[in-house]
């Protein structure tokens, strides 16, 4: 039975519960011993038809009507509270039995109280036989009833907390979103994108074969430093590093998070920036408010005021011992400035970060970070003490990813594609031979070759270099 013919049946039972009412009402004056029995007969069944009424005013063929008519659940052609338990049919189809034998008990009760609209003795005579029968028919009418208006409160009550869940939903999803962009300071995402494009195919696959950065990988609670000289291609390998455990972690509850600090931005250069934007990280990827990030969001004014240092690393703490493992890697920490000037005057972005984000006391066993950045002074004291593993960005490996960058770079150029090739592998070996592992020294060099208008002119500045 769908939800339009339970709508037929629900207007047919109501039809016949009108037809009975004004018989009841017409034999009334009729059978003045009867009065009370009748009067009882009219109120069992008018409550019938109202909570027929109710339920057909309900949107029909729609989740609320279906809803209301599922809730009950009874006894295939059984009154509620029968007992017996077999051939129970919820849903829809629990709706067959009740209103059918509705209907077919109003028809009966009808047919019994047509013949006495006649006055005289064997009226009242027939009304002593027939009212036991109708009383019979009435208590199981009225048991019906209960069961249907019972269906009726349930679907009101489900119908209250669906709004009053949508409405703690909007109102959570609201204050949900003023906490996140609370917490978003930069898009480090766009750092990634520009360093991704800018990696050369098949360079920086060195760094997943090396013991410390296996080591660090699969062991929770350590730090992994990377560090080179300038130009070292540090920031290309953060990029490749954080796609290779984006893919890695795909499809676990692990996270990787990531920051690149940026020396042409003066807001990527701010520690509390960094902080805010690893929470933003944290958070998001979740559908809930989270509550260390909403509150401290709260205690600062809704946003109005500025957390410390402390404050922010409290709620990361926080956040991060939410999840199974959290990988945070962290690019060119040596741009996060150890002097800056402000309205305020020199101020040390990179001092707060050390003592109190980078410390032992603070770090949650589940958090492993991975640093690159230049061996400058602070930061490498900062390391000896907290880094469990290291890697220096000069070595074989990347001089051969130096090598593949020129090649490429000879190859992509219109006139130096056409070079002869043992020149071109010279120019290769001699770039490599000076670059000492250095990309941007790299670059510069072949820059200077590419004008050379002749073969002859590319010997005299490669002599230049070698």
């Amino acid at each position: 039975m769908d939800g339009l013919s339970v709508a037929a049946s629900v207007i047919a039972v109501i039809q016949i519960s009108t037809t009975l009412l004004s018989t009841c009402e017409q034999i009334l004056s009729k059978i003045k011993s009867a009065e009370k029995s009748i009067s009882t007969i009219i109120s069992g069944i008018r409550a019938l038809a109202d909570t027929l009424n109710k339920i057909k005013d309900l949107p029909q063929g729609s989740d609320g009507f279906n809803d209301a008519l599922r809730s009950l659940s009874v006894p295939a052609g059984k009154p509620p509270g029968s007992g017996d338990d077999s051939g129970e049919r919820p849903g829809l189809e629990a709706c067959r039995p009740i209103l059918g034998e509705c209907q077919a008990l109003l028809r009966d009760t009808q047919d019994q109280l047509v013949p006495l609209y006649r006055r005289g003795f064997m009226v009242r005579l027939r009304w002593l036989r027939v009212s036991s029968e109708i009383g019979q028919s009435l208590k199981v009418i009225n048991q019906h009833q209960a069961s249907l208006s019972l269906a009726l409160v349930t679907y009101h009550l489900k119908v209250t907390e669906i709004q009053a869940k949508s409405l703690a939903r909007i109102k959570e999803d609201g204050e949900r979103t003023k906490v996140l962009n609370w917490y978003i300071t930069s898009d480090s995402k766009k750092n990634q994108d520009d360093s991704l494009d800018k990696h050369e195919p098949k360079t920086g696959m060195w760094v997943f074969n090396e013991a410390p950065f296996t080591s660090w990988r699969d062991t929770p609670g350590s730090l992994l430093w990377l560090h080179g000289l300038p130009g070292a291609g540090k920031t290309i390998l953060s990029s490749t590093i954080i796609g290779h455990m984006q893919a890695r972690v795909a499809g676990t509850s692990r996270m990787v998070v990531y920051y690149y600090f940026d020396f042409r931005d003066g807001e990527k250069q701010k520690a509390a920036n960094f902080l805010k934007s690893v929470i933003y990280q944290l958070t998001s990827a979740r559908p809930d408010l989270p509550h260390s990030a909403a509150a401290l969001y709260r205690s600062k004014n809704n946003g109005i005021e500025e957390p410390s240092i402390e404050e922010l690393c409290g709620v990361i703490q926080a956040e991060v011992e939410r999840t199974e493992l959290t990988y945070l890697i962290i690019d060119a920490l040596h741009e996060c400035p150890s002097s800056r000037q402000t309205e305020c005057g020199s101020q040390n972005e990179r001092r707060p970060l050390l003592q109190k984000f980078l410390n032992r006391d603070f770090l949650p066993c589940n958090l492993n970070i991975l640093i690159t950045s230049r061996a400058e002074p602070d930061i490498k004291v900062a390391m000896s003490d907290l880094a469990t593993h290291t890697i220096a960005i000069q070595n074989l490996a990347v001089d051969t990813d130096v090598g593949i960058y020129v090649a490429n770079e000879i190859e992509r150029d219109l006139t130096t594609k056409n070079w002869d090739p043992k020149l071109k592998k010279r120019v290769i070996d001699t770039v490599m031979a000076g670059a000492r592992g250095m990309f941007r020294l790299a670059a510069g060099q072949l820059s200077a070759l590419k004008p050379c208008l002749t073969l002859n002119g590319v010997e005299e500045e490669l002599n230049a270099h070698a």
